[in-house]
């Protein structure tokens, strides 16, 4: 299986967190499953980082491909076909990370781990 994990999805992984659910953690330690994140999340953990809702070691940029790489956690680009999608997306979700892993999901035919339950307004394979 293909999956995206979404920004709280890939920081709950990584760190071993209880609130990533058993479905989660079964997949995401499944060998048969590739991962991916999006560099909209990658975006929005700096961006957080810089504002002080997040606490990462500096550069967070390198922190992050180090845990991906520790993971086996693939890095997904954005590209134009993935902002053709994102804007005939229905603004149901307004975080703008969101919707492009959304976008990036629909495009490139992968499932997004997610607890958030906004997703499921998409035509999207949400798991948690």
């Amino acid at each position: 299986m293909k999956i995206l994990l979404d920004t709280n999805a890939f920081l709950w992984a990584v760190s071993n967190d209880p609130q990533l659910s058993a479905r989660a953690r079964t997949l995401i330690d499944d060998h048969e499953t590739t991962m991916f994140f999006s560099v909209a999340g990658i975006w929005e953990i700096v961006i957080k980082t810089q504002i002080g809702r997040l606490k990462f070691p500096k550069p967070v940029v390198d922190y992050v491909i180090r845990k991906m790489v520790e993971h086996s956690v693939k890095a997904l680009p954005i590209d134009l076909k993935h902002m053709r999608r994102l804007e005939m997306l229905p603004p149901y979700h307004r975080d703008p990370f969101d919707r492009v892993m959304l976008a990036q999901c629909l495009e490139e035919d992968l499932a997004i781990l997610s607890s958030d339950k906004l997703l499921k307004r998409y035509p999207v394979r949400l798991i948690w």
